[in-house]
């Protein structure tokens, strides 16, 4: 995990995701293994079925024929079972069997120890992966999560941060996430600019998180608050923020909530008494946007359709001057 993180930092939000990635992997490793255990499964049935076929038979032939079927140099576990059950019960089958391997120069004894380190390694990992699953379930991810993030080694550089609990060290890296998101910036760089300022001030100043909260406000209130504000009501984002400063400062936080929605109404009149006088005076209003409202059904005709009516009303006027 160093060595990862010293090329490619992981967000907050991925360390987090840790546990349940592990677990998530873990659980795929013990499905591989059951499927490797239902092929062993399957690999035995078919000996047994296989065995039954070859007592029945008397043929030499026809037996070859059956074991050349089966390619028991490929399946270590279907030639050991198959081989250890004619060995009980007839040998001469056993012996055609070693034969057919010698010739495709594989030994008995090789593919049964080759079985058996199979299923020894399967049964291994498959301890290994429940063994796994029970040390995550009883990890402290809280104090590993804080060990492993690169934003959180950051922040432990400011002297104040270690002093706090858990909950306002949780709140502390939530504000970094949200700045990183806003202003896309990596965590880990956030969070060192905070430590740095906040190394050479003094008392509030002198605490990473003044700065976080200071530029997260700013940001929010200045960038995001406006955008989002802005499009709801129909305004642009630069009046919201005129608004809000103006209310604000002439009313407080009441200012700030009447102004936003009467700019939106002063607004939309005098957008609406532009473009009145923009079409009185025959000025393609079209590309200054659409008004607000009118009673004149043209107003809200599509584009290509009014398009369509001034080139029809500019033909007529040419044939009135050329016919004058």
């Amino acid at each position: 995990m160093e060595a990862y993180q010293s090329v490619t930092p992981l967000t907050m939000a991925e360390v987090a995701e840790l546990p349940n990635m592990l677990n998530a992997a873990l659980v795929k490793l013990l499905t591989l293994e059951c499927e490797r255990a239902l092929e062993a499964e399957n690999s035995m049935e078919t000996a047994k079925s296989a065995a039954a076929q070859l007592e029945r038979i008397k043929e030499r032939a026809r037996r070859e024929a059956i074991i050349d079927r089966l390619s028991l140099g490929e399946d270590p576990v279907l030639c050991e079972c198959l081989y250890g059950m004619m060995k009980e019960h007839d040998e001469g089958i056993a012996e055609l069997i070693n034969a057919k391997l010698q010739l495709e120069d594989k030994s008995i004894d090789g593919l049964c120890a080759k079985a058996a380190a199979m299923r020894r390694r399967s049964t291994q990992r498959a301890d290994n992966v429940i063994r796994s699953l029970r040390c995550i379930g009883g990890m402290e991810w809280n104090k590993a999560f804080e060990d492993l993030s690169v934003t959180d080694r950051e922040l432990r550089r400011d002297p104040v941060y270690g002093k706090m609990d858990g909950r306002s060290r949780s709140y502390y890296r939530a504000s970094v996430e949200r700045l990183s998101m806003r202003l896309g910036a990596a965590e880990q760089v956030i969070a060192r600019q905070a430590v740095r300022l906040a190394q050479s001030g003094e008392g509030k100043e002198g605490q990473a998180g003044w700065y976080l909260f200071i530029v997260l406000q700013q940001v929010e209130g200045n960038l995001i608050y406006p955008h989002v504000v802005g499009g709801s009501v129909g305004l642009p984002s630069i009046w919201v923020l005129v608004a809000v400063i103006i209310g604000g400062d002439l009313m407080g936080i009441l200012g700030m909530l009447i102004f936003v929605p009467l700019s939106s109404v002063l607004y939309a009149l005098v957008k609406e008494f532009v473009l009145m006088r923009l079409r009185e005076k025959g000025v393609a209003w079209e590309k200054y946007g659409e008004p607000y409202a009118s009673s004149d059904d043209g107003w809200r005709e599509k584009p290509r359709k009014r398009q369509q009516r001034r080139q029809s009303r500019r033909m007529k006027e040419k044939r009135s001057k050329e016919n004058a």
